[in-house]
């Protein structure tokens, strides 16, 4: 059952930060991801229904579902959608009662489908695994940002800093720096006013 007094918009916001398997989200990673953000209104009534928990970080609302907010979209898997919705709305809930039904044949959890119970941490191993052709192999910080495009380069940054304190860990910066794209120049970590393009994890 819809909790009461959401609108379908409250609904969309908790269903697009489950989405976005990031441990916290601003309202410039809404805007970039789905057009929109979430105003006062609907911020209070998701904080005070306890299924949403905001924090202000040098003036920016940080957002983050509370459990009872992950509770939430998975009760919503199995109800209609809210009184006046939108046909893109409604649509949206045709298909999360389908998704809903496969969970529960499959015996699995709505927020098992998430990354973000990983820690960034985790989430940056976990992208290496699957990029690397075994452990210890470089890779270039474009493709693992490509692979991590979720979560703000803001916040991974300083855990991949962070995590030079193993040594099993090493950033460097790539030989053929003039036959470099843009692109690849534009992902590089500044590490002591120099630019490092390549990862390699040999214990992952």
């Amino acid at each position: 059952m819809s909790e009461p007094g959401l609108t379908p918009r409250d609904h969309l916001i908790l269903f697009t930060l489950s989405a976005l398997d990031q441990e916290v989200v601003t309202n410039a990673d809404l805007k970039a991801a789905v057009g929109f953000t979430i105003d006062k209104p609907n911020r209070d009534r998701l904080v005070k229904a306890g299924l949403l928990t905001a924090q202000t970080v040098k003036r920016v609302y940080h957002y983050e579902l509370s459990d009872k907010g992950w509770a939430r979209c998975s009760e919503e898997l199995s109800t209609t959608a809210p009184p006046r919705s939108d046909a893109g709305t409604r649509v949206l809930y045709l298909q999360l009662n389908r998704l809903g039904r496969f969970l529960r044949s499959a015996d699995l959890t709505f927020a098992g489908l998430s990354d973000t119970k990983l820690s960034v941490e985790d989430q940056i191993r976990a992208a290496y695994r699957e990029l690397a052709p075994t452990p210890g192999e470089w890779i270039s910080l474009l493709e693992l940002r490509e692979r991590l495009a979720t979560i703000p380069r803001a916040t991974v940054d300083p855990v991949l800093l962070s995590m030079l304190h193993d040594p099993s860990v090493d950033i460097a910066p790539d030989a053929d720096q003039a036959g470099q794209s843009k692109a690849e120049r534009a992902a590089a970590l500044i590490i002591g006013g120099k630019a490092k393009h390549l990862i390699s994890i040999r214990e992952i």
